[in-house]
């Protein structure tokens, strides 16, 4: 035993690097790799790796993968396009000051928001009213 020499070089410190998107720097992966294939791309060899796995297991894969992708590419549209909205938001609302209902131009209301008004009037005057009453008929009980 003594004069036995180590076989393997032990627990060894590897280098990760993060795999990300060409298009947009974001990091993403699908799939699942060998080990053998991950470590030909980073050292840039071309060796294609012995793969001994079932031709119906890589299909499987391979289509998962193409789903997924295509669900990766959609959420990313439809984020752009929620991003393009707020812009357009933000650029509408960087002139307009805070104001309270009451206080909107009415000139500049459409049909749809003078009916709003008009029913919040409605509702404040009906609030009012029966706040009154209810605070006459106390005071006329005591």
């Amino acid at each position: 035993m003594a004069g036995s020499s180590k076989k393997t070089k032990g627990r060894q410190k590897i280098e990760m690097k993060k795999i990300e998107n060409e298009d947009t720097s974001k990091p993403y992966s699908f799939g699942h790799p060998s080990i053998e294939s991950v470590a030909n791309q980073f050292l840039n060899q071309n060796h294609p790796p012995n793969n001994n796995t079932h031709p119906l297991v890589k299909a499987h894969r391979k289509i998962r993968c193409n789903q997924l992708s295509q669900q990766l590419n959609e959420v990313l549209n439809q984020l752009d396009a929620e991003k393009e909205k707020a812009k357009l938001l933000d650029q509408l609302n960087k002139g307009k000051e805070i104001r309270g209902w009451w206080k909107a131009p009415i000139d500049q209301c459409d049909d749809k928001e003078l009916d709003e008004l008009y029913s919040s009037f409605e509702k404040l005057c009906n609030s009012l009213y029966s706040e009154i009453n209810k605070r006459s008929g106390v005071e006329a009980t005591s």
